[in-house]
């Protein structure tokens, strides 16, 4: 893997930024509206029913009804590859097929969840989300509000690991996790897969275009099978993140090296350089790049 980054200006680059300013800020609106299903189901599941605020009520109503929603097409998909089976010749190639879809289905199908298994799986956070057309979720592109959810999810996950760490050893914490929180600023990061952000090549030069985007963003030239594309907000702009997969493995690192590199990064030099080959030393000098560092952030205080 491999990634490269491009700034979007306000200024120079105002139609892609304003773009990046709507999706991000969706972004933000549904990340927090998947946060609050999640913890008022977390709450809600474990009180009973006569002492639920309004908002858990509302929560396991919207869940069960999304959930019902759900499994009632789902029943409908798999009447209906129940009958093209049954039409289906014996010897037919196509039904394994079938019955691996309908297998499928009604392995996949979702529960409603409980006071002790109250997470909810990707499945069924999506399900809620497209059947009761929650707005946050379809005011986004397919796909990108779907990783959106993914990642609300991966950071309950992660929660969940740190929790049960500091059970374990609670000294190597210095208080107790706290679980995923809503967003308070007004964009989050925002990430587009390739089957809707889409790769062009013109005149030797990339292009990615995005959903709902009509001017696309060139990244230059690059190596590799595009695999996705990350917009998190920053001053002045947006940071650009184009991951590839490489076309060619990196070598292993050697077990028992021979040929030794040592870089250390300093304050006023930007790197020191020694090896343990012939090979003379080396500074790079960073007075430079610190003047300029210097040069934005009062700048940017201003």
């Amino acid at each position: 893997m491999h990634t490269i980054s491009i700034f979007v200006d306000k200024n120079r680059m105002p139609k892609p930024a304003s773009y990046f300013e709507c999706q991000t800020h969706l972004a933000k609106n549904l990340r927090n509206a998947a946060n609050f299903i999640i913890r008022n189901l977390r709450t809600g599941l474990k009180k009973a029913p006569d002492t639920r605020t309004a908002n858990e009520n509302e929560v396991l109503e919207t869940v069960r009804i999304g959930i019902e929603m759900a499994n009632e097409k789902l029943l409908k998909d798999v009447n209906r590859l129940t009958k093209q089976l049954k039409n289906l010749p014996a010897n037919d190639p196509a039904r394994t097929k079938i019955q691996k879809r309908i297998e499928n289905k009604q392995k996949n199908h979702p529960s409603m969840p409980t006071s002790d298994h109250w997470m909810l799986t990707y499945e069924t956070l999506d399900a809620v989300m497209k059947n009761t057309k929650n707005p946050d979720y379809y005011a986004m592109p397919s796909q990108v509000n779907q990783q959106v959810l993914r990642k609300v999810l991966k950071d309950w996950k992660s929660y969940f690991e740190a929790l049960t760490a500091y059970r374990q050893n609670p000294e190597r914490f210095k208080s107790q996790p706290k679980q995923p929180g809503y967003i308070k600023t007004p964009y989050t990061t925002v990430t587009f897969t390739n089957q809707v952000a889409k790769r062009s090549d013109i005149r030797g030069k990339m292009y990615i275009t995005f959903p709902r985007c009509l001017v696309p963003v060139c990244v230059g030239k690059s190596e590799g099978s595009y695999v996705r594309t990350e917009v998190k907000p920053c001053y002045g702009g947006y940071m650009i993140y184009v991951i590839f997969q490489d076309a060619v493995k990196t070598p292993e690192a050697p077990k028992n090296p021979t040929r030794i590199l040592g870089l250390d990064p300093g304050l006023d030099n930007f790197l020191t350089a020694l090896t343990n080959f012939p090979s003379a030393p080396f500074i790079l000098d960073g007075h430079w790049l610190k003047s300029i560092n210097q040069n934005f952030n009062r700048k940017r205080a201003v």
